[in-house]
């Protein structure tokens, strides 16, 4: 009886321990940030060499939003360059940009496939939520009545 019980035992252990390599492994080496969850802004790849500490978003039927701090040594100016060009890319149409010390503050439109206009709004600031960011970015759409 003891053999039995030392051999389940192993099995046990053994059983156990790759379960937890297999979870282990299954964690991306490389892992992608947070994006907006709702699926309505494009996934925003970051500049080279910048990195998110945090961020996250949501919405419903008539507003969407996605925030997030950025980590890098590039200037706010190259930092919305790098969003702008991505957002054109994805169908939006640049309607103003206001450049400050401090913030970039551009807007945009949309239009969905059921001919829906979404005004946006796409802000990079200095004032970020984690003490180590250089930046905080914020994208944020509301349907208009």
């Amino acid at each position: 009886m003891k053999n039995l019980i030392h051999t389940y035992s192993k099995w046990i252990v053994a059983f156990a321990l790759a379960a937890i390599l297999a979870a282990c492994s299954a964690q991306p080496t490389n892992p992608t940030y947070p994006e907006d969850p709702t699926g309505f802004f494009p996934t925003l790849s970051d500049p080279p060499g910048a990195r998110r500490p945090g961020g996250g978003g949501g919405g419903n039927s008539d507003k969407r939003g996605m925030s997030f701090d950025l980590i890098t040594d590039l200037s706010i100016e190259d930092i919305h360059q790098y969003y702008t060009e991505q957002l054109e890319a994805e169908g939006w149409t640049s309607i103003s940009e206001k450049l400050e010390t401090d913030q970039v503050t551009s807007y945009w439109e949309r239009q969905t496939d059921t001919g829906q206009v979404w005004p946006a709004i796409l802000e990079i600031t200095t004032k970020p939520v984690i003490a180590e960011a250089n930046y905080a970015v914020e994208l944020r759409a509301i349907l208009p009545p």
